[in-house]
């Protein structure tokens, strides 16, 4: 498992960035965990999906909670998955 953190206010270049190194990391046996925040937490947890991954989001609040709720999308595809 790799964790990965960022700016909750991402730039281009740190979407390009995880787009070019999260499915190289996929490939080579690798989970991705993060915390689910917006910005680069979530294009993590989004970019491990859409590459058939692994990955788990560590929640800063109670398991029954979503935050940001604007991620309830991204979350329940996790738990899918």
């Amino acid at each position: 498992m790799l964790g990965i953190v960022g700016s909750r206010k991402n730039t281009q270049y740190g979407k390009k960035i995880l787009e070019k190194i999260i499915p190289d990391l996929i490939f080579a046996g690798c989970g991705i965990v993060s915390g689910g925040a917006y910005g680069i937490d979530a294009l993590s947890h989004e970019i491990t999906l859409q590459n058939d991954g692994y990955t788990i989001s560590v929640f800063g609040c109670s398991v029954d909670i979503y935050y940001p709720i604007q991620n309830t999308k991204l979350f329940d595809t996790i738990l899918e998955k």
